[in-house]
């Protein structure tokens, strides 16, 4: 059975079973980067007024199970029907999807993220966009759910007038959470000393590096937005930033390393260790100590 049969028998497994005023669908999610997938979605059918919120559960990674016989059709299928129970405890879930279109409610949750401009060229259009460089500033809705987890909106141009405000009003407002959310440097030599478990005797000394995210993982790469705090770390050096994924960056000395080698890196380590979605670019940026301005690296 191909992969495309194998999806409609699911989604004909799961109607039989729990069909009964259940709208179950296959969906196709917009990821960045291109790495979209497709789900299956749960809704209530004639839900009223009321918003009937459901997570999208991906259905490619049970096909890998079905193919090597470890599960079959009806197993797949409640799997993903128990995800699904399991995705209506996360209490606040529904109360979250109704404040979104309250901009006073919502305005504390909302943090500045960066994408790649180049690939997301079908993405970016529906939301909010600020250029830098080849990067492009969007701004992402962030709350923590009761049961564990974060709950992320992309902010659209459509979402952006239902709040009623201006795209300067919500760059402040992100600008705004962004210095109150838990940025911090950590060497990368204490970082390696922690994985490995090396002593302090052992630890691995001058590797240059530094890496700059928040406390909550969640698009730390946007850090680099508060000039602030890089101008305060770099202390006038002259630096290269290396963009490791969308929720982190790496700050070099340019005198340990070359641009070109440090290019090398970004990209293999793109291509081996970095999930397709949380990819932002494939080279390094220079940051110039003396004007505190973050450039294409010369």
């Amino acid at each position: 059975m191909d992969y495309d049969e194998f999806k409609e028998e699911v989604l004909k497994e799961l109607r039989e079973t729990h069909g009964d005023g259940m709208e179950i669908t296959l969906l196709k999610v917009k990821k960045t980067n291109g790495a979209d997938y497709e789900g299956v979605s749960f809704r209530v059918k004639e839900a009223g007024d009321g918003i009937t919120a459901s997570a999208i559960f991906r259905i490619a990674l049970l096909y890998d199970e079905y193919v090597e016989g470890e599960m079959d059709i009806a197993a797949c299928a409640e799997a993903l029907w128990e995800a699904h129970e399991k995705s209506k405890n996360l209490e606040g879930l529904q109360q979250f999807v109704e404040s979104i279109p309250s901009w006073e409610t919502t305005r504390r949750n909302v943090y500045p993220a960066l994408l790649s401009m180049e690939k997301n060229i079908d993405l970016l259009p529906k939301l909010v966009v600020f250029p830098m460089l080849d990067l492009a500033v969007i701004f992402v809705i962030r709350r923590e759910m009761t049961g564990g987890g974060d709950s992320i909106v992309k902010i659209t141009t459509e979402l952006l007038e239902d709040y009623g405000i201006s795209r300067q009003e919500l760059y402040d407002a992100a600008m705004e959470n962004l210095k109150n959310d838990g940025y911090y440097f950590q060497d990368m030599d204490d970082v390696v000393r922690e994985i490995s478990l090396l002593d302090d005797a052992e630890k691995p000394m001058g590797t240059g590096m530094y890496i700059l995210s928040n406390s909550s993982k969640l698009y730390g790469a946007a850090g680099i937005l508060d000039k602030d705090l890089v101008n305060e770390f770099a202390k006038g050096r002259d630096m290269y930033i290396l963009p490791s994924s969308v929720h982190e960056t790496i700050f070099v000395s340019t005198e340990k390393y070359c641009a070109e080698e440090l290019d090398q890196m970004v990209a293999e380590i793109n291509e081996l260790e970095v999930l397709k979605e949380e990819r932002l670019v494939d080279h390094c940026y220079f940051y110039d100590g003396k004007t505190g301005e973050i450039r294409m690296r010369p």
